[in-house]
């Protein structure tokens, strides 16, 4: 039986969409992973809004209450806040993360503490506010491999590449809230193009 419900990716989906969260544009950024697109999930957006911002956490809050890890990561930067949240609501302490090379996926600790809490973990449970691919959170892996070995699950406010597409090897599973296709290049043909918001393109962490 699946720990997220229909009913409640359902619900996420339509406060992500209607946050505003799926930003178009006029012309093409590159993700993490290195695929182009005119398109871009900002879960940010949701950050001010507490229902709709409940919405996406709730569901994460039940895939830690089924797994119940000693500690949480949010992969940085956009998942910190939202793993800070959960694991105040859960009361599981979080160890904070810093990019180090953005380009080549390098991550480390923010501080010794984050480091000590990782190594006094028996279990971690990873959190991501969107992914595609899954690329940061592999080269969290890689850069941080004590946490890959602890690590046993992954919850991600959306998912939106095709299951074939995501990393797979050495990967704990995937929950997540929204497990949807966005087109990495978005036409008005396609069902979400109407959600979309034109948004003038600027750096994305």
């Amino acid at each position: 039986m699946s720990i997220i419900t229909s009913r409640e990716s359902a619900r996420a989906r339509k406060a992500i969409l209607g946050a505003g969260a799926l930003e178009r544009y006029d012309q093409y950024m590159t993700f993490a992973s290195g695929r182009r697109a005119n398109n871009h999930l900002s879960m940010e957006k949701l950050q001010n809004d507490d229902r709709r911002r409940a919405a996406v956490v709730d569901p994460i809050r039940k895939v830690v209450r089924r797994y119940r890890p000693n500690l949480l990561i949010g992969i940085p930067r956009g998942a910190q806040n939202l793993a800070l949240e959960v694991g105040f609501a859960e009361s599981i302490a979080v160890a904070e993360l810093i990019v180090i090379d953005k380009k080549h996926k390098v991550f480390g600790y923010a501080t010794r503490t984050a480091r000590q809490l990782v190594e006094g973990a028996l279990t971690i449970g990873v959190i991501e506010d969107a992914t595609s691919v899954r690329s940061n959170e592999a080269g969290v892996y890689k850069s941080l491999p004590e946490i890959g070995k602890r690590a046993i699950f992954c919850a991600t406010g959306w998912a939106r590449a095709a299951a074939e597409e995501r990393i797979s090897d050495g990967m704990p599973p995937l929950f997540p809230v929204v497990d949807e296709i966005i087109p990495y290049h978005l036409t008005p043909e396609d069902p979400l193009y109407e959600f979309a918001v034109l948004t003038k393109l600027e750096h994305h962490a």
